[in-house]
Parts: structure tokens; C-alpha cells; sequence
């Protein structure tokens, strides 16, 4: 999945009425926050690749994982389900948080089980060699198509909060 529907998903968990507005958008941010860390590797590689605006071509990435492996720490180290047990949740006890953002960072990493194959599988026990390998690469589809991907996950999110309201959740 990309960034933005990662986002998009973490939101289906929070309401604004319900949540304080910093709640609210830390659990958004949290939906998207292990894919923060790959915005460098997407402009380095658009760059290396002189690419327009630096945005990488989908063949981009074939083989990149192989040839740059300590990028890969950025990509492996988040998408981890031990980060999120020894580095998340002590930060969201730490810190008080809403525990929704535990969540939101869990629906990440589970849902790219689903959308990354190949070369980008998650290691789901990272810095064990255990992969993953998804049924799709939803995070390689053509960019034009992102923004139909976006349109359904905002009618979910409505469709969400309105259920909510009628069951006064």
C-alpha cells in the first residue's frame, strides 16, 4: 500500500467528535508512520535514476533491495512487528497515548503482508530473515490509480462514521 491509504486506514480508526484532535491525528500519523522513513529512499532513488521531480519508476525498485541493502534498514527496521512491541508500545506507555495508534501501527505492517511480494516481502520479525510474500504489489501500481484507491478508503471512512453515529460508538 502506499503512504496516503495507510493514512486513510488509520483514520478509519478515530472520530473527531469522539477523540482529542491530537489523538486524532496521532493515530493518522501512526497509520503512516513506517512508511515515513522510506521518503529519502524515494527521492534517492528518483534521483540516481533522473527521474522527474525525483519520484522513482516502479522498475526502480527490481533489484534495489539486493544491490542497497542499508537503505533497507529503513525499510525493514519499521516495518517490524518487534519495533512496534520493543520501540512503539514502550513509547505509547511512555508517553500516554491513545492506545489507537498501537493499532493503527499494526493495520500498517499486516496490510503490507498483503501488498508486498518478491524482493519486497515484510519481514514481519525483522532482524529475522523470515519473509512474508503477499499476494500483490498494491505499492507498484501505476500512480494514476492511486487516487481511485484514495476515493474508495474516504467512502469507507464515511461509510465508518456513520455507522458510528447511528450506534453512538
Amino acid at each position: 500500500m502506499d503512504i496516503v491509504s495507510h493514512a486513510i486506514v488509520g483514520r478509519m480508526l478515530v472520530t473527531k467528535k469522539k477523540n482529542k484532535p491530537s489523538d486524532f491525528w496521532l493515530v493518522v500519523l501512526f497509520g503512516a508512520l513506517p512508511d515515513l522513513f522510506q521518503i529519502p529512499l524515494y527521492l534517492y532513488l528518483g534521483y540516481i535514476n533522473h527521474r522527474p521531480f525525483f519520484w522513482p519508476y516502479n522498475s526502480d525498485w527490481i533489484g534495489f533491495r539486493a544491490s542497497n541493502s542499508g537503505w533497507l534498514l529503513w525499510w525493514d527496521i519499521p516495518h517490524s512487528l518487534l519495533t512496534l512491541l520493543f520501540i512503539v508500545l514502550p513509547l505509547v506507555s511512555l508517553l500516554k497515548m491513545n492506545k489507537l495508534v498501537l493499532f493503527s501501527y499494526f493495520l500498517h505492517i499486516f496490510l503490507d503482508l498483503f501488498t508486498h511480494t518478491g524482493e519486497w516481502g515484510v519481514k514481519p520479525l525483522f532482524p529475522l530473515q523470515f519473509m512474508v510474500n503477499g499476494f500483490t504489489d498494491a505499492w507498484a501500481w501505476n500512480p494514476l490509480y492511486y487516487p481511485a484507491v484514495w476515493l474508495v478508503l474516504w467512502i469507507l471512512v464515511l461509510v465508518i462514521e456513520k455507522v458510528r453515529e447511528k450506534r453512538n460508538i
